[in-house]
């Protein structure tokens, strides 16, 4: 038998007798109260009064005679537990057939008939009517203490499971920390044990994983320190041999060691962007709501500022929306440096970069286009595509999205930025 529907049978029995208990004591103690009460003097008295006038105003309001005493055996069976004895004299005018104990107190009076006064002799067991009235009372605080102690049995463990439930909705947003409440000792406790087992499992591999986060970051920041070391005294090797005189062969080796150089330092910079921007998660952004014009003709103007020192024709044709947008400055600055690095690199400046930048369905789209040049695309210059996962995992951790593609020897970047109205965010800090 699983151990709810046992420890369920068990509180019902023990509630049951419990209750069975109570209202054996509260009859024992009613019993004895009322008995003495109704052994007083003036109690027994008062009943006898009210007996009398009750039996005489019966035979009133009939105008019964003597001779018409048996007519008293209607009220008889309506009063119920009360025998008469009808004397004129010595003769006997009506005796009640109700069987009463023989320990029963006698009491005697006098009434009076149409046609003259008799005497009767009568036993009330009053104290049985007051009786019943207490046994039923005491029968419904039995039922009400049973149902009301099997109520808040079930209401307690009802409650337990809500709060089961709010607890693993709390687990569900994120709290690994919050203690799951271990209560009783059946199934539903079993499951709140396994749970919070398993919520400790989840919280200690989140803190492995970010202790392994860390070794790695401090891993990798040492490894581009070990190797940007050694690079730079290289370039400065090379430096100093190209302000020296050199026939021009030698010059061509200097000039293929430097590009060499130059292409290490530039994979140590996108290596490093790119296990930053994998091992960073939306919580350790430092994220601004900002006008996206704001945010973003900035960056624009810097690009289209140095493409244009390097010798590249820019058109540009943005509509910018009076919208806002969330966004970590720093994030987005690496984002478009990698971009304008990749033009520079790749771009053919015979045809111009082109940016177009316009809102699309609740969405910020800005397309950045420039011609490869033949000899220097990415494919076949040996470019590993880090800069453009660096790129895209920037957009992913801003709720947007990148989308890049090669058309007509033509390399196109579509941006696409989640955007939201200045009041959608008035609501939303008022909603906190």
């Amino acid at each position: 038998m699983p151990k709810m529907v046992h420890n369920f049978l068990s509180a019902m029995i023990l509630t049951f007798l419990a209750s069975l208990l109570l209202f054996v004591l509260l009859q024992a103690l009613s019993d004895h109260i009322l008995h003495d009460y109704c052994r007083r003097p003036s109690v027994v008295e008062k009943n006898a009064e009210e007996t009398r006038k009750d039996l005489q105003k019966y035979i009133d309001d009939r105008r019964l005679k003597r001779e018409q005493a048996s007519a008293l055996e209607a009220w008889v069976e309506e009063r119920e537990l009360t025998d008469l004895i009808v004397y004129n004299g010595e003769q006997v005018l009506y005796r009640s057939n109700v069987l009463l104990s023989p320990y029963t107190k006698k009491q005697n009076m006098e009434l009076y008939f149409a046609d003259g006064a008799v005497n009767v002799e009568f036993r009330d067991l009053f104290e049985h009517r007051y009786k019943d009235w207490i046994t039923y009372i005491n029968l419904f605080i039995f039922f009400m203490v049973f149902v009301l102690s099997m109520s808040y049995l079930v209401l307690k463990k009802v409650r337990y499971i809500y709060k089961l439930k709010d607890e693993i909705e709390i687990l569900e947003g994120g709290a690994l920390d919050y203690p799951f409440s271990i209560e009783g000792s059946d199934e539903l406790t079993e499951l709140a044990e396994e749970i919070d087992e398993m919520r400790k499992a989840f919280l200690e591999r989140e803190q492995y994983t970010e202790q392994l986060q860390k070794a790695n970051k401090e891993l990798m920041a040492g490894i581009s320190h070990d190797l940007r070391s050694p690079l730079c005294t290289l370039s400065g090797y090379l430096d100093l041999l190209s302000d020296s005189q050199l026939s021009q062969t030698d010059r061509g080796y200097l000039r293929k060691c430097k590009r060499r150089a130059k292409q290490l330092q530039d994979l140590i910079d996108h290596l490093f962007e790119y296990f930053f921007a994998y091992t960073s998660e939306k919580e350790t952004l430092h994220v601004k709501t900002m006008n996206i014009e704001h945010a973003l003709s900035i960056l624009t103007g810097e690009m289209v500022q140095i493409l244009k020192q390097d010798g590249y024709e820019v058109k540009e044709k943005i509509i910018w929306p009076m919208n806002d947008i969330n966004a970590d400055r720093n994030l987005l600055q690496r984002l478009f440096d990698n971009v304008t690095s990749n033009i520079l690199r790749y771009g053919d400046q015979n045809e111009p970069v082109r940016i177009i930048g316009h809102e699309m369905e609740g969405r910020f789209e800005l397309i950045i286009s420039n011609r490869i040049l033949a000899d220097e695309a990415e494919g076949k210059a040996g470019g590993t595509g880090i800069g453009l996962r660096v790129c895209r995992r920037i957009m992913c951790l801003h709720d947007g999205d990148l989308e890049a593609e090669t058309k007509n020897e033509h390399f196109i970047v579509r941006l696409l930025f989640p955007v939201h109205s200045t009041k959608d965010q008035l609501r939303k800090t008022n909603a906190k």
